[in-house]
Parts: structure tokens; C-alpha cells; sequence
């Protein structure tokens, strides 16, 4: 009796084959979104976006190949979220805590990966950027 073998599906993040198919495609640019899977996966992204030369803007800080990124600071999110855990380990009631909206967004252009990409940003996007990494 002969044993079928299923396919291995991919994984819920296959950057790979989407990169792949993107190449195909054509894609000129990439536009990500905030993910905790592809948080944890920044290294990852970060490598293939650098390695296919994919100018990549993100909505969170801290995928080091990206040209630009918009959006919350992250280090500070992970910051406020510490404080509420450690207010929660000391005694106040999780249900009595405030839900907070991020009040500081940044918005950051990475030269480096500009020159690498052999582009060009106007200095009128340079100006409206809190941080530019050069």
C-alpha cells in the first residue's frame, strides 16, 4: 500500500514566494504593514528587501533595509507596554488600566538605502522627516 504525502504548506508569512512573485510581477516598491509576524520577522524582511533591492516603506520603525518608514515609535510602544505590566505585577487591576494611542509618530528616510538603490530623495521629504539616517 502506497503512503500519499500531503504538500508542507508555507508558512502564514512566506516572504520568499511573495518576493518571488513580486520579481515577477514587476513590483517596484513595497509597502508594510504593522504585523506582529512580521515584527518578529524583521531580519528576515530586512535581508530580502537589501538583497532583491526593493525600496520598502514601513508603518513601523526598525526594518533596516527600508527606505522610509512612518508610524509609531515601536521601542516606545514596547516601553508603555512594559510600564502597564509592571503597574499590573504590582497590584492595579488590569480592567481599571486606561488604553492609550500612541501619541508620537515618526517619520524617517534612510539615505544609505537610497544611495544603494540609486535614488534620489527631494529635499522638501528630507525636511518634513523627524529623523534621517544617513
Amino acid at each position: 500500500m502506497a503512503t500519499v504525502t500531503a504538500p508542507v504548506p508555507p508558512p502564514p508569512y512566506y516572504f520568499d514566494g511573495a518576493c518571488e512573485k513580486g520579481r515577477v510581477a514587476r513590483v517596484v516598491a513595497l509597502l508594510l504593514f504593522i504585523s506582529p509576524g512580521f515584527f518578529a520577522q524583521r531580519a528576515r524582511i530586512s535581508q530580502l528587501v537589501g538583497t532583491r533591492r526593493l525600496p520598502a516603506m514601513t508603518l513601523t520603525t526598525g526594518i533596516d533595509n527600508g527606505l522610509m518608514s512612518y508610524g509609531v515609535n515601536i521601542s516606545r510602544t514596547f516601553e508603555r507596554a512594559g510600564d502597564i505590566a509592571a503597574s499590573i505585577l504590582k497590584g492595579a487591576n488590569p480592567g481599571e488600566i486606561a488604553i492609550e494611542q500612541a501619541a508620537i509618530f515618526e517619520f524617517v528616510v534612510n539615505l544609505k538605502v537610497a544611495k544603494a538603490l540609486g535614488l534620489k530623495i527631494p529635499q522638501s521629504v528630507l525636511l518634513r522627516a523627524d529623523r534621517v539616517i544617513e
